[in-house]
């Protein structure tokens, strides 16, 4: 509610009779005695800027070609993103996943399951290409019909009978997600496979 104002001749500024909000550090929540900016503050522009900066790193490793789509290795029941893992922020990963699923002409009709499981697949390839795990065979993104295809492309079982470490990781990938993914999508991408 509106209370009127004031002039003060000493400091030149017009005062609300009524309350103010300050922006500058928010000293409500905020407070800092010394009037230099909370810890909190200073940590979130701090992340703001790493955040700026990764997603900056991601956009020209896409526009630079740096990271794409390797043809050699594409058909029509495979794409492969060539150095996927130098595409650190999810929300890059999940916005280009978004332009392989439903926009480019030569990937959409191959990838016909969910953003999400396109998403979380790349998701899974980054952990183990930055943890050395499989070495260079995990820098580059293998998606199929859905993310359930990949049990198609990695037997969890050799010709001998023995457990093979792509087949154990392809169905931990897959139980994760479902366990950790929302419904509508897993069913989904079970439905577009034909199952597990």
């Amino acid at each position: 509610m509106y209370k009127g104002y004031y002039y003060d001749e000493e400091t030149k500024l017009y005062y609300c009779m009524s309350r103010y909000y300050y922006c500058n550090n928010d000293p409500v929540n905020n407070y800092d005695p010394t009037g230099h900016l909370a810890i909190s503050t200073i940590i979130g522009i701090v992340v703001g800027v790493v955040a700026l900066l990764a997603t900056a790193h991601d956009i020209y490793a896409l526009v630079s070609k740096d990271v794409n789509i390797d043809k050699d290795y594409t058909n029509s029941n495979n794409v492969r993103i060539h150095n996927s893992y130098k595409i650190l922020t999810p929300w890059v990963r999940y916005c280009y996943s978004f332009y392989l699923n439903h926009i480019n002409p030569n990937t959409k009709d191959v990838i016909q399951g969910s953003t999400a499981g396109v998403q979380f697949e790349w998701e899974l390839h980054n952990y183990a290409a930055w943890l050395g795990i499989k070495g260079e065979s995990t820098r580059d993104l293998d998606v199929g019909k859905s993310i359930f295809a990949d049990g198609n492309s990695h037997l969890i079982r050799d010709e001998e009978g023995n457990l093979t470490l792509e087949g154990v990781m392809s169905v931990a990938m897959r139980l994760m997600y479902i366990f950790s993914g929302n419904p509508i999508f897993w069913i989904w991408d079970l439905i577009v496979n034909g199952g597990f």
